[in-house]
């Protein structure tokens, strides 16, 4: 009883001490340009808003005397749209209130459509601008057009300089990559800036560059959509067309997805900028202070709206600064030295290679370089091939990451390989494969599953189903053609479920000591019995209590569970990983994650993919010391149950994890595979073909 008390007593002091400083706001400073003589031109990329626009503020206050507010509408760059509902749609309806924001203060809002940087420096330089300010972004796909901005400015000769702004909900020099430690050690939240009362006009000639905003019928006003929100579970009643939140929230809000209304509501203002972190945290503060008698309540936010809210921007924060975040001395699970100074001539990743051979693969985004008075070359715009890196990526509002590696010499008309980790895991465990399988020749990815490692545990509805459909976006959005599927564990599931529903988008499938049952004899009648039959939901509070002590022995024992998965080369099983999955477990929401095996649905057997859905190549690599399973025993069945798909398989001496704990045996299986059964079924010209076609129909699929 004494030890509860203690344990109680130490929740308020926490939850005291956090919500004392969560209360507070700081002024948000205003970054600095150089003064300009010339125009100044602010491209507008994820920040459509004018109010708590720091680069739009910095600009103003450069003393430009025109400003050129611009927004470049690149298909590839906006793609991930399209898999959102009304995506497109609400990109239109953004855009159109911006411009009317806009000319409210005396300026406009310059549109055109094409390759983001090529169109950018075109009216940059038609327009004789002096500086381009953009927000900084984590996704590659955004880095890589601000590097070709770079490149495009520099072979024209002009003298355009790019400057670079953010805008964190806490002050970016407290960072610290454990979750725990950063909200411990952030200080007070910073409030959103004001919106400016005037603008200067645009440049001389460059209102004939005008594009013109499709209509939009939908009028976007997204503060009173975040009220509406706020107000979802009270007695308020919002203006007609927005009382659909309110059944809403209910259907979004369910015990194996808390928090998930924010994000399936308000995700896509988020995600655009339509409403920065900010002022979405300000705002939901001072609603539910108003809302209990003018004081915030003893535990935090007293309702279920306000909590996803400040979860949401709060994790959206902290995992854009880890994105971002240079290793420093003493942070769990990164290099331990330290980085190469900022705009030195060793900031290549060849000069660099020492350092980052501490952490088995760099952050693309943690390479970001600029010099104090703007950048003609962003971070590292020729990333060495057979390098890998870790780039970031958004899902469904959530930051993700993926490990990617190009090869040095590519081999013709090659499939990509796309790695999938176990549960608890994360892309960087290939550590040992990346390298190697594109030695070969081949393009080679391995994503982080939405909710594990260094993704964001955002309130998503964590199942097989959700990771299968992120795999697929996944192929779609940034692989870009089909791919040799490889997981391991649970990922070995999700690989078989993408390849079984998705088979146009893979050409071959490696299970490695696969989650997932086998069951002779079972049928396509059976699959549909068991997709109309329900189950009841566990008790919510038997979920969480169970979910907290197994997270509390997890926690615990993390380097000796390891060694028990690694039989066979437990040196693998080392600090790096250990730290990398504490770090992990620390993150905030990572215990929602952790519940989700509570709820996910029954899985279909591996043996019915395999065989019925996906029929393609195939291939188990089974660590036959496996302690959690007999795994030879399930290695022979796998082979007796798929014999119609001629699947190999190759058994090795090693654990849970054999990619990671005897990687040169996986990577000689792999490669094997891939030549033997793979390649030459696409050279015959299968259904795993890479033809625009098939992975056109595939995309119409997925969306």
């Amino acid at each position: 009883m004494h030890s509860l008390l203690r344990s109680a007593a130490g929740v308020a002091r926490r939850s005291l001490r956090v919500r004392a400083s969560d209360d507070a706001v700081a002024t948000a400073p205003v970054p600095q340009l150089p003064a300009s003589s010339g125009p100044v031109m602010v491209w507008f990329q994820h920040d459509l808003r004018v109010a708590d626009h720091p680069g739009l503020l910095a600009a103003i206050n450069s003393g430009a005397p025109q400003l050129l507010p611009f927004f470049c509408l690149d298909p590839q760059l906006y793609a991930p749209l399209c898999l959102l509902p009304s995506g497109p749609a609400v990109l239109l309806a953004v855009l159109a209130r911006l411009r009317q924001q806009l000319r409210a203060v005396g300026s406009d809002l310059v549109v055109r459509v094409g390759p983001a940087a090529t169109t950018t420096a075109a009216i940059a330089g038609a327009a004789g601008v002096k500086r381009i300010v953009i927000e900084r972004q984590e996704e590659s796909r955004w880095l890589e057009a601000g590097h070709m901005l770079a490149q495009q400015l520099d072979s024209s000769a002009l003298p355009t300089r790019i400057s670079s702004w953010q805008a964190p909900l806490w002050q970016q020099g407290s960072f610290k990559p454990n979750f725990k430690d950063w909200k411990e050690s952030r200080g007070p939240a910073l409030a959103p800036l004001p919106a400016p009362g005037k603008v200067p006009p645009l440049p001389a000639g460059s209102s004939d560059v005008h594009g013109e905003v499709p209509s939009s019928s939908r009028e976007l006003r997204p503060e009173d959509i975040l009220e509406a929100y706020l107000t979802a579970d009270t007695t308020a009643s919002p203006e007609p067309r927005l009382a659909f939140l309110r059944s809403s929230v209910s259907e979004l809000e369910v015990p194996a997805a808390p928090g998930a209304s924010f994000l399936g509501l308000l995700g896509p203002l988020l995600g655009l900028g339509v409403l920065s972190s900010r002022q979405v945290y300000a705002k939901t503060l001072a609603a539910e202070v108003a809302r209990w008698g003018g004081r915030m309540p003893l535990l935090g936010p007293g309702t279920v709206t306000a909590k996803a809210a400040l979860a949401a921007v709060e994790l959206n924060d902290f995992h854009r600064q880890l994105a971002g975040h240079i290793p420093q001395e003493g942070d769990a699970g990164t290099a331990r030295g330290d980085p190469p100074a900022r705009g030195s001539s060793s900031s290549s990743p060849a000069a660099t290679s020492s350092w980052w051979g501490e952490e088995p693969v760099a952050s693309a985004a943690a390479s970001f370089d600029e010099a104090p008075d703007g950048v003609s070359q962003w971070g590292i715009t020729d990333w060495p091939a057979g390098l890998p890196r870790r780039c970031s990526w958004r899902w469904r509002g959530a930051l993700t990451d993926f490990c990617v590696v190009e090869p040095r010499n590519p081999r013709p008309g090659a499939p990509a390989i796309v790695l999938v980790h176990g549960f608890g895991a994360f892309g960087d465990q290939w550590r040992f494969n990346l390298g190697p399988l594109s030695e070969a020749g081949y393009r080679v990815f391995a994503p982080t599953l939405p909710g594990f490692g260094r993704s964001e545990k955002a309130a998503l509805q964590y199942s097989q189903n959700a990771w299968r459909d992120f795999i697929r976006d996944f192929l779609v959005c940034v692989v870009g053609s089909p791919a040799v599927l490889a997981g391991n564990s649970i990922g070995g599931f999700i690989a078989a479920s993408a390849a079984a529903d998705y088979p146009s988008l893979v050409a071959g499938l490696a299970l490695l000591n696969s989650a997932g049952p086998v069951t002779p004899g079972y049928t396509a009648a059976d699959a549909a019995a068991a997709a109309a039959a329900t189950s009841p939901s566990p008790n919510p509070w038997l979920v969480r209590a169970g979910t907290a002590a197994l997270m509390l022995y997890l926690r615990s024992s993390i380097a000796k569970q390891l060694k028990w998965l690694y039989p066979t080369n437990p040196d693998n099983a080392d600090e790096w990983l250990e730290q990398e999955i504490y770090r992990a477990a620390c993150d905030s929401r990572s215990a929602d994650v952790f519940a989700s095996v509570f709820y996910l649905p029954k899985p279909r057997p591996l043996n019915f993919l395999v065989n019925d859905l996906w029929k393609g190549p195939t291939a188990v690599i089974q660590g036959v010391l496996d302690p959690l399973n007999d795994a030879q025993a399930r290695s022979d069945l796998l082979v007796q149950q798929c014999a119609p798909v001629g699947l190999r398989a190759w058994n090795i001496q090693a654990g849970h994890c054999p990619h990671d704990e005897q990687p040169e045996l996986v990577n000689a299986a792999l490669l094997e595979f891939i030549e033997q059964m793979v390649e030459p079924t696409m050279q015959c010209g299968s259904s795993s073909s890479s033809s625009p076609a098939v992975v056109g129909a595939a995309v119409s699929k997925a969306q």
